[in-house]
């Protein structure tokens, strides 16, 4: 189960271009989850367990994702998980770069 927060078609009032936050909802099992090139996903794990690449994270770890076509997900228990796609190149100046933060 997927929440839209925020895609193309449903602005909130973001001051950045082409944001898209969802929410989704995980039971047990496999899934396929579709990354869009060109953009970061940056994904918080909100409670719950997934493997991706034998690689395992549970509630509170975050990752981002680029230059991948898809990802394999095992969904080891019910998971809730964040997910914020934005451009890997922004129109505009990040608040790092404005204020010199690396």
């Amino acid at each position: 189960q997927t929440k839209i927060i925020s895609d193309f078609n449903n602005q909130i009032d973001l001051r950045s271009d082409s944001i898209q936050v969802y929410q989704h909802l995980f039971n047990k099992g496999l899934y396929i989850h579709e990354i869009i090139q060109d953009r970061f996903h940056s994904i918080f794990i909100q409670h719950g367990m997934l493997k991706i690449n034998d690689e395992t994270y549970s509630t509170g770890d975050f990752l981002i994702v680029d230059n991948e076509v898809s990802l394999s997900i095992e969904i080891m228990s019910d998971t809730k998980v964040f997910e914020i796609i934005s451009p890997i190149e922004l129109p505009y100046k990040t608040y790092a770069e404005m204020h010199n933060i690396n």
